[in-house]
């Protein structure tokens, strides 16, 4: 077994080869910091040092002149352009899969910074063959189905009669005053039946030999064409029976 003697001398000799590491690495992290300071000096100089005014139009100059052929080099005899402005093709549409044509529409628009108001008519001004004759035909459309002017009491009347009974029933009774409160009504409307409907379908149980249920057949819902929509608002008639309208 070694002797404490022995011990401490081995310890010194751990510790010295460390110490010299330490000398080591304090001298390589000196060697750096110079190098960084020489660096960071010359940096300044060269931001101190001011051109000359008449260099720098001829710098300027040549640069301009030699712009094109900077961005263009040869390649086999075929020119090669890398100038970030170089100019792009819109792609365009004619109908077939329209995958790759999104991706393609995508990245020019972010290339071009295209704004977001601007990007439909853009790209319609590209579409061929069957594209653009469905897109003439849904732009004709929405205009002819838009219309403008109608009062919060109008779309109202408008929205709860293309409903179903059981909504319309269970959302008169709050009178909405907005065409957004009428539909929030008729959601929650409809969220409650399908509670009940759900709730209730487990329990329904037939007894042998009772007579069946018999349930109520709602009647079909109407759905009433523009003009009719339009005569009733005219007479104030409700869009789901023949009564006065009230809200």
């Amino acid at each position: 077994m070694a002797t404490n003697k022995e011990r401490i001398e081995n310890l010194e000799v751990g510790l010295g080869g460390i110490q010299a590491n330490l000398s080591i690495m304090e001298l390589g992290v000196n060697d750096k910091l110079h190098q960084l300071e020489n660096a960071i000096s010359k940096i300044s100089e060269v931001l101190s040092t001011r051109q000359d005014p008449a260099s720098s139009n001829i710098n300027e100059r040549s640069g301009q002149s030699s712009y094109g052929r900077s961005s263009e080099n040869t390649k086999g005899g075929r020119p090669m352009f890398s100038s970030k402005f170089a100019k792009l093709e819109f792609p365009k549409y004619s109908g077939d899969d329209p995958t790759e044509w999104f991706t393609r529409v995508d990245q020019f628009f972010e290339y071009q910074g295209t704004l977001e108001t601007q990007k439909v008519s853009l790209a319609s001004f590209h579409l061929e063959g069957e594209a653009n004759q469905w897109w003439q035909w849904l732009r004709k459309a929405y205009h002819e189905e838009r219309k403008e002017g109608w009062t919060q009491k109008a779309l109202v009347g408008t929205f709860m009669g293309g409903l179903k009974a059981e909504i319309t029933d269970g959302i008169q009774m709050f009178k909405p005053k907005s065409l957004k409160e009428a539909i929030s009504l008729a959601r929650m409307r409809d969220e409650q039946l399908n509670r009940y409907e759900t709730a209730a379908r487990p329990f329904s149980r037939t007894t042998i030999g009772s007579s069946p249920t018999k349930t109520k057949t709602l009647s079909p819902m109407k759905r009433l064409t523009w003009a009719e929509m339009q005569r009733r608002r005219a007479q104030g008639l409700c869009f789901n029976c023949d009564e006065k309208f009230a809200l």
